[in-house]
């Protein structure tokens, strides 16, 4: 059992490294979210349009009575700015457009590593997956097979690892890039024999398809960050802006209800967004219930993370080795980029912060 938690925890820590420097790039996607208009009254919160569990976090955000009223009173107003790829994020931060973020692993690494941004939390720590018919029982099996992934995505870097894991590479296989809405289709229908997925898609597939199974899964995180520059010049609008993230997580943990809420409203805007219907409330629900709400309490990145010679600085050694990371990896600016004091300090003052006082609206 050890051994086995230690090659899960592996293959985890791999797919993160090189979720961080992806092999190529897809072209930049945004669905922009309330207002256009970008100046200096205005903080910007990005975020996925067809996330769950993250997108509980940002429909809370923008309800957020008690934020709200707090940047009013400051002379500033949030606005949610969606995209439909983490990765889609970088170029933003880089132009100062984008302020604070929730997005996954692979896109926060690789804007440590272009932009001047701080990993201030752990928003999610998940699960993908390799899904196909049970007709295939091991990932060897589907050599020369087709296997449907969304481009750029960390369960695209999973899949290449995973593949490695097995002996494999790319090459033995057909990867079809796809959007994460046509996964499941194609798989029905035949177009594709397996799919490397996330929560909720794989959770719906398997809840909605007996015939399908996991092959494998490999564990991913998403992260809260900051551009250095809004936080260091407005660190006051920076606590406002975390506390509300922070109080948005305790509200869905104090009451079934009122996760069931936040569930509904993200339903509700994919759906209006995507023009077909998403997961059960019963899989969102659940999904963030695993993969968010186990951390509420603390969300701060854990202190093992990250330090130098520990395991991951030693596979950045070796994935160098082999030719997957640059030669010349800036570690120490990854690691001037974690900051676990923010949250920390707000946590310590829930009073302060308000962060046991709720209020959503209606």
């Amino acid at each position: 059992m050890a051994l086995r938690a230690r090659s899960f925890r592996f293959l985890w820590v791999m797919a993160l490294l090189i979720q961080a420097f992806p092999l190529g790039h897809s072209s930049a996607a945004t669905a922009r979210g309330d207002s256009s208009a970008r100046d200096g009254n205005v903080v910007s919160f990005a975020t996925l349009s067809f996330s769950a569990p993250l997108g509980l976090i940002s429909e809370m955000m923008r309800r957020d009575v008690i934020l709200a009223r707090a940047l009013q009173s400051r002379g500033k107003v949030l606005q949610v700015e969606t995209f439909l790829k983490g990765q889609d994020m970088g170029p933003a931060m880089s132009k100062g457009e984008i302020d604070i973020a929730l997005t996954g692993d692979m896109p926060a690494l690789v804007m440590a590593m272009e932009s001047d941004i701080i990993i201030a939390g752990l928003a999610k720590l998940g699960s993908g997956g390799i899904v196909s018919r049970k007709r295939y029982g091991t990932l060897s099996e589907l050599r020369g097979k087709r296997i449907g992934v969304p481009q750029g995505s960390n369960v695209y870097y999973g899949l290449l690892i995973a593949l490695e894991t097995a002996g494999m590479g790319e090459s033995d296989i057909v990867v079809v890039f796809m959007e994460p809405n046509e996964l499941i289709p194609a798989l029905i229908d035949k177009k594709i024999e397996a799919m490397s997925i996330w929560p909720p898609v794989l959770d719906s597939a398997l809840h909605d398809h007996p015939d399908l199974v996991v092959l494998q899964r490999f564990l991913n995180s998403s992260y809260i960050i900051l551009r250095r520059s809004f936080a260091e010049q407005q660190p006051e609008i920076t606590t406002l802006v975390l506390a509300a993230y922070l109080r948005a997580l305790r509200w869905m943990k104090d009451d079934p209800g009122h996760l069931q809420r936040a569930a509904g409203w993200t339903k509700e805007r994919v759906e209006r967004f995507q023009k077909h219907p998403f997961a059960s409330l019963e899989l969102i629900c659940a999904t963030t219930e695993r993969d968010i709400l186990a951390y509420a309490a603390n969300p701060s990145i854990p202190p093992g993370d990250f330090v130098e010679g520990g395991q991951i600085h030693k596979l950045v050694t070796f994935l160098q080795m082999k030719g997957k990371l640059p030669a010349a990896t800036a570690w120490p600016r990854l690691q001037k980029s974690l900051d676990r004091h923010l949250v920390r300090g707000i946590l310590a003052q829930p009073e302060k912060y308000l962060l046991n006082t709720y209020d959503y609206g209606q």
